[in-house]
């Protein structure tokens, strides 16, 4: 009933699948829309309606960050936590005269998909628009316009701004109900929502810093690594002779294991023959983590903290005499 409210109007034709969901239709349209032209029919069809008329793969396309645009164009919706950026790209489209017409076309073109967008989406909060630069002052009123236009039977209520000289509108919606990606998607385990994930490059050279620094305060033992199966790949493809110079320098053995059930920028460093998968810790918590019975880690804190006083009373000596 809500996509019935919201969505459709007149010139507008349902086609609903089921009987009981056609009915509900016919009662809602009948009562609650009085007087209105909306069209509606029930489908008989065998196959599923969505893979009849090929609505599965439009529904696939708002998972999308991207909008292609018939001539070439396209949009590339980003959501933050504070507002929804909407960048227009000309991309391949050409046909024009000039570089502003180019954009004046692409803007207007992109205008009722902006709209279409907005709507299917959900997207509400503070919406900003980065169109493709135009100079002439009645291109831009023009656009400015064709938006206002394009949001006109909108449910919910929308505040315009104008295009700046930098290329920018930003409006206002008021959110009526949550945005697709809240309802259908959940946070990627691996980017944890950023969107990227660090290059095994990266992951590695944090690997061997930390396996250099522990290696520096426990010589002569052995440590096990567990990383996701592409990190071990790079190890051995491109840092060997890093990790056979550290363990020559501290004279320690290295073992190394795969897990792929571990997240790509995770990996767990510790001492000893048995990896206790409880000790798995992410790449941001250090990635590492050392369990020994002895009492060397208290003797050698104790030594860096007679070594801070002392360094602290030599320099405050050596200051004074200066």
């Amino acid at each position: 009933m809500r996509s019935v409210r919201d969505f459709c109007s007149d010139g507008i034709e349902v086609i609903v699948s089921g009987k009981e969901a056609f009915e509900a239709v016919r009662q809602y349209t009948k009562n609650a829309l009085k007087g209105s032209k909306l069209r509606y029919r029930l489908y008989r069809g065998s196959i599923p309606i969505f893979t009849y008329y090929g609505i599965e793969d439009q529904i696939s396309e708002l998972y999308s960050n991207r909008v292609e645009l018939p001539s070439g164009g396209s949009l590339v919706i980003t959501l933050t936590e504070a507002f929804v950026s909407i960048d227009v790209n000309s991309g391949k489209m050409t046909g024009e005269d000039s570089i502003e017409e180019t954009a004046y076309r692409t803007n207007m073109e992109a205008v009722p998909e902006i709209s279409r967008q907005v709507n299917l989406r959900g997207l509400s909060g503070l919406i900003v628009v980065d169109f493709i630069d135009m100079l002439k002052y009645q291109y831009c009123r023009a656009v400015e316009s064709a938006i206002k236009q394009a949001f006109k039977d909108d449910k919910a209520k929308v505040q315009f701004s104008y295009i700046n000289d930098f290329g920018l509108m930003v409006f206002s919606r008021q959110r009526i109900k949550p945005n697709i990606q809240e309802i259908n998607t959940t946070e990627c385990l691996h980017c944890k929502g950023i969107g990227r994930v660090k290059s095994n490059e990266v992951i590695v050279a944090s690997i061997l810093r930390d396996l250099q620094h522990i290696a520096h305060r426990n010589q002569n033992k052995s440590f096990d690594l567990v990383a996701h199966s592409a990190v071990i790949a790079h190890i051995f493809n491109n840092k060997r002779n890093t990790v056979s110079t550290i363990e020559k320098e501290f004279n320690i053995t290295l073992n190394i294991s795969i897990d792929n059930s571990l997240d790509v920028n995770t990996f767990v460093l510790k001492q000893g023959d048995d990896v206790n998968s409880n000790g798995y810790k992410p790449l941001q918590n250090s990635g590492y983590q050392i369990e020994d019975s002895s009492n060397e880690e208290v003797d050698n804190s104790n030594k860096l903290r007679g070594n801070f006083w002392l360094t602290k009373w030599l320099s405050r000596f050596l200051s004074s005499n200066n």
